[in-house]
């Protein structure tokens, strides 16, 4: 999976900026909330993402190879350290066994299942609002989860169970974000391309019908093609 490789790149630079811990995932564990959860205003501490604030959400592939295993990360504060609503990114890296993922359609589908793991994800006292047109993911976190000690580290163990359940997920790195001083808008431009990147699949393996010389991704598109040229060259 090396479409995603540049992208990947980018996000790996942007992050030195950052001092990103590594959490303990061993003996973490929360319930889970119900797909229908709804927090209100009083019974929320603060948002992630609330307000003007940045709230980006990003999915990028690799293959497994190199990998460290499954891993949760955050820069900046964790959540019994933050007080009012402040910027906020979700990454998702996610390593593949290729020889289960297939190509074309299939390829596809498999990436769009993985994606769709995020719906799975509902931990209680922490209602994601997710908007796929702008890559935005907002947050309310509780009152009472607070109190109750949710944190990053079983959020992050949550997400990577889900994206176990698609077969051909080998291993997941969660990075969270909180820092003020992050560019999240160097973030959100990377997300935008990695999601073209998979729009892009879509359109090259026919199952999206599309009249391309009225299609914005056209250069996207271009450039997928020569990667998926070149790479089956070797």
């Amino acid at each position: 999976m090396e479409l995603y490789q540049e992208c990947i790149g980018q996000i790996t630079s942007l992050l030195k900026s950052c001092d990103l811990k590594k959490l303990d995932i061993a003996n973490v564990s929360w319930k889970d909330g119900g797909r229908n959860q709804i927090l209100f205003q009083e019974d929320t501490a603060y948002e992630l993402g609330g307000g003007d604030h940045p709230a980006v959400s990003l999915i990028a592939y690799r293959g497994s190879r190199g990998m460290q295993g499954d891993g949760v990360f955050l820069a900046g504060p964790n959540l019994d350290a933050i007080h009012a609503d402040c910027a906020y990114a979700r990454i998702a890296i996610v390593g593949l066994n290729e020889e289960l993922c297939g190509s074309g359609s299939e390829l596809y589908q498999n990436l769009r299942r993985v994606d769709y793991c995020r719906y799975q994800v509902n931990p209680d006292g922490f209602m994601m609002q997710i908007s796929v047109r702008k890559l935005r993911e907002q947050v309310r976190v509780s009152k009472d989860a607070l109190d109750q000690g949710i944190g990053f580290a079983a959020i992050g163990k949550q997400f990577i169970d889900a994206y176990h359940r698609v077969p051909c997920v080998a291993h997941v790195q969660m990075i969270f974000v909180t820092d003020d001083s992050f560019d999240y808008a160097k973030l959100q431009k990377i997300a935008m391309e990695t999601d073209g990147i998979t729009k892009a699949l879509d359109h090259l393996t026919g199952t999206m019908p599309t009249d391309c010389s009225s299609c914005g991704l056209q250069k996207i598109c271009g450039e997928v093609q020569e990667m998926l040229n070149h790479l089956g060259e070797h």
